[in-house]
């Protein structure tokens, strides 16, 4: 297909044969889609967004929920189960943001869904870790893994048998040559319905978003029993442990399969072409579209479900964000993604220069707002503070929001929740501060972090 350049997943093919197959099912979708032989309806009048919220949960004493048991709750509450044995996913419904009242609606959902999973915890006398990182799991301990789900079996495998001799033995002091280490993360996921016309540059925009969002909502710190010193660690590791290039792909800039991609996209053929350069992994040529697309992990990425049916969307899925310590802030980190990114269509049109970009997201998980960051202002990049950018671009989110009809009194509630982080600090350095008051002189263990956890004070 002319769209479509030599993959960079070719070099497995003699020891996966399968990949051909699935990247030419990939290829044959693609092109109905690049051809407008596969139509999305214009979400112009009535955009709809809905969350993905993961969650890892603890028994009353502390110790994680047994696989066991979190399989009869993701079953009794239709619920994903995830990687991590002790962790699961639910959402929510898509909910009109642009009718009145629309993101009071989609908070109205978050917090309902957050009560029915926290009731069906509770009924099994169990909780919430609400980290990005679940940080009491010893990752030695090979039961933190769900093994009965095919995917969790082979697509971890892939990555450990073919990671690339670069990837250090640690990270932050976290070791990342195991999949595992992804076992214990938690994080919430925007999906916004985007037109055909849009999807690229709104993809780009949230690339730069994602910079903003970490800095803002890091909680990712602990893993393992330690601190890391990052304030959310989470993306990083994920990237390492699944960094899979050979020396010639590192000497080219191609980029690891998980953050951000080589440079902004220029056009969904540019897209497609990221997506096709991953190692596919499952068998299944029948569904390649929807697999390839799912083991695909930048921050950011486009989705297409239901692409059968008439019924089917175009959606973009913002991916950086860590669960946050309540429900509302949850709910109030994906409206300012969302904000942020619907920006770009409310006068916020130049974005940073890719390298600029690049640099915002490394600081921003390694020092959240504690840095210089790098903002567009009078259509040109300006070092800022960070607590003096966030400010700016709080308010480029505001105007994102306002351009699909949200009220003041919605902004004036979600203002207040992201004011107070850029004068205290994200949740990241909240929860320090308490684990480093409750600890006292005594070192830092499991034990400490769990008496954080389970509600010292």
């Amino acid at each position: 297909m002319s769209h479509f350049r030599e993959s960079a997943s070719e070099r497995f093919d003699r020891e996966y044969p399968h990949f051909a197959a699935m990247r030419a099912g990939f290829r044959d979708v693609a092109a109905a889609i690049l051809s407008g032989s596969v139509q999305f309806p214009n979400v112009n009048g009535d955009r709809c967004a809905g969350a993905e919220i993961e969650r890892s949960a603890i028994t009353a004493n502390g110790t994680p929920i047994s696989q066991t048991a979190r399989d009869k709750l993701a079953a009794r509450l239709n619920l994903q189960k995830e990687l991590g044995s002790a962790q699961m996913e639910s959402g929510t419904p898509p909910v009109c943001i642009t009718a009145a009242g629309g993101l009071t609606t989609l908070k109205e959902v978050i917090l309902a869904e957050e009560r029915r999973v926290e009731n069906g915890l509770a009924a099994m006398n169990a909780r919430e870790v609400r980290l990005g990182i679940q940080p009491l799991l010893n990752l030695c301990d090979f039961r933190i893994v769900t093994r009965s789900v095919e995917r969790y079996r082979l697509v971890p495998r892939f990555h450990d048998e073919h990671r690339g001799g670069h990837v250090p033995e640690t990270a932050g002091g976290i070791p990342v040559r195991t999949t595992r280490v992804v076992a214990p993360f938690s994080s919430i996921q925007p999906n916004l319905d985007v037109n055909m016309n849009e999807a690229i540059r709104l993809l780009n925009r949230a690339f730069a978003t994602a910079a903003y969002a970490v800095a803002l909502g890091g909680n990712a710190r602990y893993m393992n029993g330690m601190d890391t010193g990052w304030s959310d660690i989470r993306n990083h590791l994920w990237m390492m442990s699944h960094d899979i290039r050979t020396s010639e792909e590192l000497r080219s800039g191609f980029p690891p399969r998980v953050g951000l991609p080589a440079r902004y996209y220029t056009s969904l053929p540019d897209y497609f072409q990221d997506v096709y350069d991953q190692p596919p992994i499952l068998n299944d040529p029948d569904n390649a579209f929807p697999i390839m697309n799912g083991l695909f992990w930048r921050v950011a990425r486009l989705k297409f479900p239901r692409l059968t049916e008439d019924s089917r969307r175009l959606v973009l899925e913002f991916r950086p964000v860590s669960l946050q310590p309540t429900a509302f802030e949850d709910y109030a980190m994906l409206a300012f993604a969302i904000g942020h990114i619907l920006a770009a269509q409310a006068g916020y049109a130049d974005e940073l220069p890719f390298g600029l970009m690049e640099y915002n997201w490394q600081s921003a998980q390694e020092n959240g707002m504690l840095c210089p960051i790098f903002v567009m202002k009078d259509g040109a990049p300006t070092r800022m503070e960070g607590n003096y950018a966030l400010r700016h671009e709080t308010l480029a989110a505001m105007d994102g929001l306002r351009s699909i009809g949200a009220s003041n009194d919605e902004l004036r509630e979600l203002q207040a929740c992201w004011m107070d982080r850029i004068a205290n600090g994200p949740p990241s350095v909240r929860f320090h501060r308490k684990v480093e008051r409750i600890r006292g002189e005594r070192p830092l263990t499991r034990d400490v972090l769990k008496d954080v956890i389970l509600g010292g004070t």
